[in-house]
């Protein structure tokens, strides 16, 4: 049970995660007469209330995990702000965006697409923006704040828990639309691409920063991401041939072979960068949980 134990409790807040937002669900409908189960993404308003919401609930479900060490747990994984490290900042969002411009003028060159202006709104692109940040800070404090931090605890390798948290961050998205099996190794490969730093910095704003522009510059060219289509973009893509191996088709870059080779060359810059170049820890990592046992 033990085994169990160590494989499975690091899980645990994202089934807290899951039932703090039914809750808030439920209490919307009840309290404020407002549905927030609605999965219409049809406008950019209602996709950045479903990320607040989703957010509050990541917040809750943490402040139910750590309780009264949130600041410990801040400094551990965030650092102050005069420990932030502006390579981090800058890395994190340059690598995907040359990545999926590199490809965009590829696949323009090779007429595989053709590129058009959208001319959206200056507002809905910012708050697109926005809704990049809420989900990139949600899901790297679930994935790599918590589930991989408590993973690494159980683990002398540091490249187990890395593989296990990658797979259960696939298993998130599985319930996503136009899902395919370059699709789900994607999602793996990108599980490793934001936690390959995390093992050896224990630093979260790195892959924050990468998370939110992979997830931007996507949409900012116009490609659906994890198979869900933006209302709004800067550039319109039309294919010209429909080579959905290649371009990934409805689920995004993230669906095909150009999505694995991005990934894999992340993954190796994300490894080159951060292996060779390892922070000492300020902060024990030494935080309380609660202490569930399994054992009959």
């Amino acid at each position: 049970m033990k085994h169990l134990k160590k494989l499975f409790f690091p899980f645990l807040i994202i089934f807290l995660f899951i039932i703090v937002d039914l809750i808030l669900i439920f209490l919307s409908n009840v309290i404020l007469k407002v549905d927030l189960s609605f999965t219409d993404f049809s406008s950019i308003y209602s996709i950045l209330v479903i990320n607040i919401k989703s957010i509050i609930a990541a917040i809750l479900a943490f402040v139910l995990m750590y309780r009264h060490q949130l600041k410990r747990w801040y400094k551990m994984n965030v650092g102050t702000l005069n420990s932030i490290k502006r390579r981090d900042v800058f890395t994190g969002i340059l690598f995907p965006f040359i990545g999926i411009t590199i490809t965009i003028i590829s696949l323009k060159l090779f007429s595989q697409i053709e590129l058009n202006q959208a001319f959206p709104k200056l507002s809905d692109l910012l708050l697109l923006g926005l809704v990049c940040v809420l989900v990139s800070i949600k899901e790297e404090i679930l994935c790599r704040g918590y589930v991989l931090r408590e993973l690494m605890k159980s683990y002398s390798n540091k490249y187990i828990p890395l593989f296990i948290c990658s797979f259960g961050f696939m298993a998130l998205h599985c319930f996503n639309p136009n899902l395919s099996i370059l699709g789900i190794i994607n999602l793996f490969l990108a599980g490793l691409v934001l936690g390959i730093s995390y093992v050896y910095t224990k630093n979260l704003i790195y892959p924050i920063f990468l998370h939110f522009s992979w997830n931007f510059s996507q949409m900012f060219y116009g490609f659906n991401v994890s198979g869900l289509k933006m209302p709004t973009s800067f550039f319109k893509i039309d294919y010209i041939s429909s080579n959905d191996f290649l371009t990934g088709g409805e689920f995004g870059l993230e669906g095909g072979l150009i999505g694995i080779i991005l990934n894999l060359i992340l993954i190796y810059i994300s490894y080159v960068l951060y292996h060779k170049n390892r922070r000492v820890k300020i902060i024990s990592d030494d935080l309380k949980i609660p202490n569930i046992s399994f054992d009959q």
